[in-house]
Formats: C-alpha cells, structure tokens, sequence
C-alpha cells in the first residue's frame, strides 16, 4: 500500500490538531528550568540587531540572569551584572529576556510536534511494508506459529508482529514482511491452521 502525499498531509495536520492543546498544558505545567549564559549567549548572536555587533558577555549576563528571575526586582541584581549609573531602567534586557522566553516555548512546541509527526509516519509506514495475515487465536495456534518462526529465523519488528487481538478475542492479527508471506502461509496450510487474509 502505497501512501499518497495528501493522505499523509491530512494525518499530519489532524494529529496536529488533536495534540495542540495538550502541547500548551504541557508548556504551562512543566517546570521552568533555569538558562546559562551561554544559552543566552547563543541566542542572543542569532538576533538580527546583533549581525554586524559583537554580543558582549556583560549583556548576555545581565539578559540571562533576567530570564532566570523574572519575577525579581533589578535591585535584587548582584553588584557584578549591575550597571554603574544609578538610575539605569534595563529595558533591553527586559524585552530581550522576554523575547528568550517566547523563542524557548516555541522550540519546545515545534519539538514535541515533530515527535508526533515522526510516530505518525512510521506507523505508517510500517503499516505499508507488512502484510496482514488474521489466525485464529487459541494456544494450539500460537505453539504451531511460534515454533514456524523460530524455525524461519524471524525477528519481531523487523520481518513480523503481532499487532491486535479480535474484540472477542477469536482472531490475532500477524503482520508479516511480503517476502516471507508466501513461506509462512504454506507453513500455515501444512499445520492445518486456518488463515485470512
């Protein structure tokens, strides 16, 4: 089976609407972890204000440990990140750890998508490479098959699996790779195991 371009666009953009607000709770609940200057430091040279300007360490400092306190008064401010003249107000660093915090929550929402998007094309590709093949599932079977596979040598996940049980429980479906289908089934054929599919 192949998948088509449109198929897995309209999977993608479902899983993606199914799991955005799960996406924000989770952004809300986790706990926020303290910056390095050095995080600030890398981001902070990425900044298009920055392209030609060399980003001192001094601003990454006081940027970072803003981020870090942003509930802080800038009075609390250790006297080494401080600024000399008195009545300095620290607005661009202020916006500037603002802007961190918003670049950090967007990285993290675009992580967790592409996780969902790379469990979605697997799963269905997987899907595509194996063939079904339905058994019925009483213990007489299961014996017969594991001692097939035992003796055509697979390796679960990689040429065969054992996906779902029937809702009632009379069927197991076996995926099986295409190559090893025909053998399998005659195998099957020759234990008197009734198959489908």
């Amino acid at each position: 089976m192949k998948i088509k371009k449109s198929h897995l666009k309209e999977l993608v953009r479902q899983s993606i609407y199914d799991n955005i607000s799960e996406y924000k709770e989770d952004i809300k609940e986790s706990k926020r972890r303290r910056f390095t200057v050095k995080e600030v430091q890398k981001w902070m040279k990425t900044l298009e204000e920055n392209r030609y300007k060399k980003v001192y360490n001094s601003d990454c400092r006081r940027v970072a440990w803003m981020v870090n306190n942003m509930n802080e008064d800038v009075t609390n401010m250790p006297k080494s990140m401080s600024k000399k003249w008195t009545k300095a107000q620290y607005g661009r660093e202020r916006y500037l750890a603002k802007e961190f915090i918003k670049s950090k929550k967007q990285q993290m929402a675009e992580g967790k998508l592409r996780e969902v998007i790379r469990e979605i094309l697997k799963e269905q590709l997987n899907e595509a490479k194996f063939k079904k093949v339905i058994l019925p599932n009483d213990m007489k079977t299961k014996l017969k098959v594991s001692k097939m596979i035992k003796q055509m040598k697979l390796k679960i996940d990689k040429d065969y699996d054992v996906k779902a049980l029937d809702s009632k429980g009379k069927e197991q479906k076996f995926f099986i790779l295409p190559k090893y289908r025909n053998d399998f089934l005659d195998a099957l054929i020759q234990n008197n195991i009734k198959v489908r599919g």
